[in-house]
This record gives structure tokens, C-alpha cells and sequence, in this order.
């Protein structure tokens, strides 16, 4: 009697159930396009650009500690509230005079206009709540309080580089697979990239996740694991084909089957510790786009890890060509061995009447 639950021994049918893996992601796409036509693309800092605050808290105020931070942060977004924003990225910096000083970061995309009035407001109200007793050239001459807008340090390029870079690896590694193991398998891989990439940008988009983490770090990462995937599944259905030769009868599914059930566990655990330590990593950062890092690298994981176990055995199943020999009836294989023997005994015959 075992005593726990083993993956690799499991009687579910992946190869079988493709059509009911592929609900999904399906459903995935469609609510992708719908929140994109509805909400847009949240696109970030990094892309729109939007308003810096600065405030220097002094040399006496440790910002690293973790009740003084949440206590300067909590009089900042005070500020921020009565005037409508919401600081979306928040830091500790320590300047050269190595006074602690806290940065927040947040989109806005009104008129210039609007903007020198909402900086206006916001620096007059910092300094009401910070440094109300000090000087206004004191202030200004020790940069004690900043509010200035600024730009976007992503653009097109960069999205397009990392997307050749990708295309790049991609394309090495399938020609690689190519040469290793065949024209069908490289195709696989290639397949599997381009369907994760999708399904793990679709996620991203309903999830809210910034689209530059998306474009910049899933696109490379999400499609390298996917090629490392496949060719993992591949070889291991490969090697155990011509390990027995039981497979020869047998439909492609049951080979399909068999190898993620050899494959399985390795790639549960290879992907529960890399996403273990992408939560861990944006966990235990202040800043909020070290989280959105981490969601976007553990949602390509999962996504890569799904489609390797739940759709790559199916399409392997319906793709992967080879001849399965059948048995021959049992009426089939009495008819041969019987005209075999009279074949037999005329030539015997044949024989006797010859020497005679």
C-alpha cells in the first residue's frame, strides 16, 4: 500500500483530455482581448513616464526601519489622497550626505496645465506636513522636498531588442532540437514558445500586471523554458520508444501518456522552485516593481508548466508520425501457417518424385 500520492503513477489521460486542457487558455484569450479593448494595457511608469516626489527625512530618521517607513508613508499618501493620486512605485534612497530619503513614483497623464497645478498642490502640501517650521529657501536649498514630472525610460526599441533577442534564441534552440531528434519535434517547440507566450501574456493582462515586465522579461523567459520543456518531453518519449519495442502496437497516446508520466515530477519541481523564488524575491522588496517582476516570471512558469503537461502530449499524440504495426487476426495467422504447410508438403512431394 503506498503511503502518498505519486504523479508519475497517475491514471489521468493527457494525451486524451487535449480539447478539455485547451478550455483555458481559451478562455484566457478572450477575456485578454476584452480587458484590452475595455481597459487598455497597463503600461507603467516605465512606459508613460508620470511624477516624482522626493522627501528627505534626515539623517535622524532611519527610513530602513520598518515602523518609521510605514509612519513617513502613511503622511505622504495622506497628501497624495487629498489630492486624488495614488503613488503607484515607492523606494528608500540615501542621498550623499547620506540622509534618508523617501521617492514615490506615480502616472499622470493630464495637461501641462494640470500637471504644474498638481505639483503645485503637492509640494505645498508636503512641506505643510513635513516641514512646516523650515524656511521656504531653506527648503528649496537643501532639496527637502521635489515634485517634478518625468519621462519614460522604455521605448520601442527596447521592446523590439528583446523580441529579436528572443526570436534569436528561440530559433538556435529549435535548430539544435532539429538536428537531435527531427524536423517534427523542432516544430513542437516552436509551437509550444508561441502558444505559452500567449497564454502567459493573456494572464498578464487580466491580471492588471505592468505590460513592460510582460514585453521585456516573459517574452525571453517564458520562451526558453517552453523550448527547455518540450525538449525535455521530447527526448524522454523518444528514448523510451526505442527502449521496448511494446509501443509498436500500441496508439500514439499511450506513448504520449507515458512519457510526461516520466516527466512530471522533475518538472513540477524544477518550476515550484523557481517560482518559489520569484514570490520570495518580490516579497521582500519595498518596491513595487520588483513584485511586478515576480508576478510576471511566476506566471510564465505556471503557464509553461501547463501547457507542457496538459496540451504538449496531445499535440505530440497527433503530430508525432510513425507506422504502429498490428496484430494479425487469429483467422489471418491460422490461414498463412496452414497454406504454409501444404506449400510444404507439395514440395516434398515434388521432391520424392524427382529423385524417383
Amino acid at each position: 500500500m503506498k503511503n502518498k500520492f505519486d504523479l508519475s503513477n497517475s491514471s489521468y489521460k493527457f494525451a486524451d483530455n487535449f480539447y478539455k486542457a485547451l478550455i483555458a487558455p481559451i478562455v484566457c484569450f478572450i477575456l485578454a482581448i476584452v480587458f484590452a479593448c475595455t481597459l487598455g494595457f497597463n503600461k507603467g511608469l516605465d512606459y508613460t513616464g508620470g511624477i516624482l516626489i522626493s522627501v528627505v527625512a534626515g539623517t535622524e530618521t532611519k527610513l530602513d526601519d520598518k515602523e518609521t517607513y510605514k509612519s513617513f508613508k502613511s503622511k505622504v499618501d495622506e497628501v497624495l489622497k487629498e489630492n486624488d493620486v495614488k503613488g503607484d512605485v515607492y523606494s528608500v534612497e540615501v542621498n550623499n550626505l547620506e540622509e534618508y530619503t523617501m521617492v514615490v513614483k506615480f502616472a499622470f497623464n493630464g495637461t501641462k496645465e494640470q500637471t504644474d497645478s498638481l505639483i503645485s498642490s503637492l509640494k505645498s502640501g508636503l512641506i505643510n506636513k513635513f516641514y512646516s517650521e523650515s524656511s521656504e529657501a531653506d527648503i528649496e536649498n537643501n532639496n527637502l522636498v521635489i515634485v517634478a514630472n518625468f519621462g519614460g525610460c522604455v521605448d520601442t526599441r527596447i521592446v523590439i531588442t528583446a523580441i529579436l533577442a528572443t526570436l534569436i534564441a528561440v530559433i538556435l534552440m529549435c535548430i539544435y532540437i532539429f538536428f537531435r531528434m527531427g524536423l517534427n519535434a523542432s516544430i513542437l517547440s516552436i509551437v509550444s514558445a508561441i502558444f505559452n507566450n500567449l497564454f502567459a501574456i493573456s494572464v498578464i493582462l487580466i491580471a492588471r500586471v505592468q505590460i513592460t515586465y510582460a514585453s521585456i522579461i516573459v517574452l525571453p523567459f517564458v520562451s526558453v523554458i517552453s523550448v527547455l520543456f518540450a525538449f525535455i518531453y521530447l527526448r524522454k518519449a523518444k528514448a523510451i520508444l526505442k527502449t521496448t519495442d511494446k509501443y509498436d502496437r500500441l496508439d500514439n497516446k499511450v506513448l504520449a501518456n507515458d512519457a510526461v508520466k516520466q516527466t512530471i515530477n522533475a518538472q513540477v519541481f524544477v518550476s515550484s522552485i523557481a517560482a518559489g523564488c520569484a514570490l520570495i524575491f518580490g516579497l521582500f522588496n519595498i518596491c513595487n516593481s520588483v513584485m511586478f517582476v515576480a508576478l510576471a516570471l511566476f506566471t510564465c512558469i505556471a503557464c509553461a508548466l501547463y501547457t507542457n503537461l496538459m496540451l504538449l502530449p496531445g499535440l505530440f499524440a497527433k503530430t508525432f508520425i510513425r507506422k504502429v504495426k498490428r496484430n494479425k487476426p487469429v483467422k489471418e495467422k491460422a490461414k498463412e501457417n496452414k497454406l504454409t504447410e501444404e506449400q510444404i508438403m507439395k514440395e516434398t512431394d515434388l521432391d520424392n518424385l524427382v529423385s524417383n
